[in-house]
């Protein structure tokens, strides 16, 4: 917490949404009518998301993959799996971004999307402070 308070006075939040809209990633907030109506329903739901690319009605269909920052290899090979194929089938796969589980299945889901191509990175404009504190946030993959 102490992390979170000591930087969130040098965070411009007008100069960060410009920089995550250069990077074509759109931001909804639980205010926002596009919030997805399953995900208002859980107890500690984020209140950002992070999109690329559109949601839509296909969306219902999504699993959040979230687990440990220190997995075992047996951990990751799951994970991966898990999470590849059900991208690969269609479910949207939401990912918080943070590291060990999170990772794996956000790079899972990305190669099965794109047909097992390097998966692209995380937009430079969102690597800023706000991901190094593990801020509640979500990232889209589609």
């Amino acid at each position: 917490v102490s992390a979170i308070t000591e930087v969130r006075p040098r965070i411009d939040p007008h100069d960060e949404l410009e920089r995550v809209q250069a990077a074509g990633v759109s931001v909804i907030t639980w205010h926002d009518p596009a919030y997805p109506r399953l995900l208002r329903e859980i107890d500690d739901l984020p209140p950002v998301l992070y999109v690329q690319g559109e949601l839509t009605d296909d969306d219902q269909r999504s699993v959040t993959v979230v687990g440990t920052r220190k997995p075992t290899s047996y951990g990751k090979e799951v994970a991966g799996h898990l999470a590849g194929a059900l991208a690969a089938a269609g479910v949207t796969v939401v990912s918080g971004l943070a590291r060990g589980i999170d990772g794996v299945a956000h790079r899972a889901a990305l190669e099965a999307v794109h047909n097992g191509a390097p998966y692209p990175e995380i937009p430079a404009p969102l690597k800023t402070d706000s991901f190094q504190f593990k801020l509640p946030i979500s990232f889209v993959l589609k």
